[in-house]
């Protein structure tokens, strides 16, 4: 995904699509040795006709090329490629206005990836004034970006969204969050975006992190420091521990920690030092956590 920052209106967001090369043997002859620095390379496969086009290569050495090949200029047999070879790259490009949003500044941008067409855009009207997003819409497109479908009676004509989230082990499934100055909710789909549910939150999101491996496990930081755990994809929460420190959340590393809903956190105490603590997700308690060293870390460590 990529996120875009405009410093003016966005009105035309443009998209430029790559035709694939069809694949073909690759094989290349050197040049003699009086004209290093020139090549030539075959396309085709191993018994069809010769097509060659001219390259330029790094030195080559005279040793291995054959006798006959020092006793002829390549390039009085080099046959041209011609404009009708179908595989030859070409640039698409495509131009959809997404009519409405003229005033919004960012834009958060999604391609679900190979064997997809398609693309999401959550733009938004970021009031550096107010600190939020003031309004919000979402676009969906299945032709690779060409058209666009609006889908903000889907999730909500009222709804103001601030964040999209994909799962990184399966981009199918989608997660908004709406902003919390109006409402506390994510909205969930689980086919690329085409349908949503909403689930009402108890508290609000500031950031997330996804398992590595388990597709519906989430960790959920919020605005008043305090860490939540879902293993739903986001429908349900659990508290896990409160005083975190920013971003200072990991999940569990494979082939180093036993369990895979472990964590790894840094917590404050109420006095205000740091300390470094792992325990499961589904019991972070004083009893269950471990604290891997005695006393107070550094917090600057």
């Amino acid at each position: 995904m990529v996120a875009l920052v405009a410093p003016g209106p966005l009105w035309i967001y443009s998209w430029i699509l790559l035709a694939a090369l069809a694949s073909a043997d690759l094989t290349c002859t050197p040049a003699p040795a009086s004209r290093q620095g020139l090549a030539y390379v075959r396309l085709g496969a191993e018994g069809s006709a010769g097509r060659w086009r001219r390259g330029v290569l790094d030195q080559f050495p005279a040793q291995g090329v054959p006798a006959s090949s020092q006793d002829r200029d390549p390039r009085q047999e080099a046959v041209k490629v011609t404009n009708s070879r179908p595989e030859e790259m070409r640039l698409t490009s495509t131009t959809f206005a997404l009519t409405g949003d003229s005033a919004h500044n960012q834009a958060m941008v999604h391609w679900s990836g190979q064997n997809s067409s398609v693309i999401l855009i959550l733009t938004k009207l970021y009031d550096h004034n107010l600190g939020s997003v003031t309004e919000s819409s979402l676009w969906r497109s299945t032709d690779y970006g060409t058209t666009y479908e609006k889908l903000n009676d889907k999730v909500g004509l009222k709804t103001v969204l601030s964040y999209l989230y994909v799962c990184p082990t399966n981009k199918r499934k989608i997660m908004l969050v709406s902003d919390p100055e109006i409402e506390s909710s994510v909205l969930i789909s689980s086919d690329e975006g085409a349908t949503y549910q909403k689930y009402r939150q108890s508290f609000q999101i500031q950031s997330m992190l996804f398992h590595p491996e388990e597709e519906d496990w989430i960790l959920a930081y919020s605005q008043d420091q305090k860490l939540y755990s879902s293993s739903d994809f986001g429908r349900r929460w659990q508290l896990v521990h409160e005083r975190i420190t920013p971003n200072r959340f990991y999940w569990s590393i494979k082939d180093l920690d036993m369990d895979p809903d472990l964590v790894h956190i840094e917590a404050r105490t109420a006095d205000g030092h740091a300390e470094y603590i792992t325990c499961r997700i589904q019991n972070c308690s004083d009893a269950a956590s471990s604290k891997l060293f005695p006393g107070y870390i550094d917090h600057n460590s």
